[in-house]
């Protein structure tokens, strides 16, 4: 039977490359936001023929799909495929396995919680297809929110307290959720390093006389 949909996730091109090889059947599918990413960085994938804003269903030999945006998550374009009458959610790149992300740096953090939150508590939902690793359940959103709302929160408050971002990294060190995660020190660094950079961005400290000086390695 011939591929009739291809859903492209989101942007990133281990996740998408070489869709093309359905172009001779499949109608492609994708958010809004992940035409000009595709064109931009010039994937080796389809660009979707549909388009969506916040959600859309499609038929599967009876069977209802619905492809949800939950706003900006990991990219601003990023989505989840959901069969109700399965209990199955696809969620790569949302849902983790035993790895945390690798950084933040495409990531709207405040948005993210929100997100998972939504998603620890959707309805219909037994089986998690996370896209990197086995197969999980609604926990696994839960516990990585408590992880990300616990760094980011853990870097602000040091942050605040005027520390740099070398004692930050000595000072946050996430040890209790490595039962969890395989949190290795690169890991941890980039993660501490693109948080920095997110919170930077997104507060204003008191230091008097202009700009602050933004912290460097």
């Amino acid at each position: 039977m011939p591929v009739k949909y291809v859903v492209l996730s989101h942007d990133h091109q281990r996740h998408i490359c070489e869709t093309e090889i359905f172009s001779d059947t499949a109608v492609a599918i994708g958010h809004r936001n992940i035409v000009p990413h595709l064109i931009r960085e010039g994937r080796d994938a389809l660009v979707p023929q549909i388009t969506f804003e916040n959600s859309m269903d499609i038929q599967l030999g009876g069977v209802k799909v619905v492809l949800l945006y939950l706003g900006p998550l990991h990219s601003d374009n990023l989505i989840q495929v959901h069969v109700p009458e399965e209990g199955v959610l696809f969620g790569p790149d949302f849902a983790r396995g035993s790895h945390i992300f690798p950084d933040f740096r495409d990531m709207n953090v405040d948005n993210m919680l929100k997100a998972l939150a939504t998603a620890g508590h959707m309805p219909d939902v037994d089986i998690v297809l996370p896209g990197h690793g086995g197969l999980k359940n609604q926990d696994n959103f839960l516990i990585y929110r408590r992880y990300l709302e616990a760094i980011r929160e853990r870097v602000l408050a040091q942050m605040v307290d005027g520390k740099s971002l070398e004692e930050i990294h000595s000072l946050v060190t996430m040890d209790d959720f490595r039962a969890d995660y395989n949190i290795n020190g690169q890991s941890l660094r980039n993660n501490v390093d693109s948080m920095y950079d997110y919170l930077y961005r997104y507060r204003e400290p008191n230091v008097p006389g202009g700009l602050p000086v933004r912290a460097v390695d």
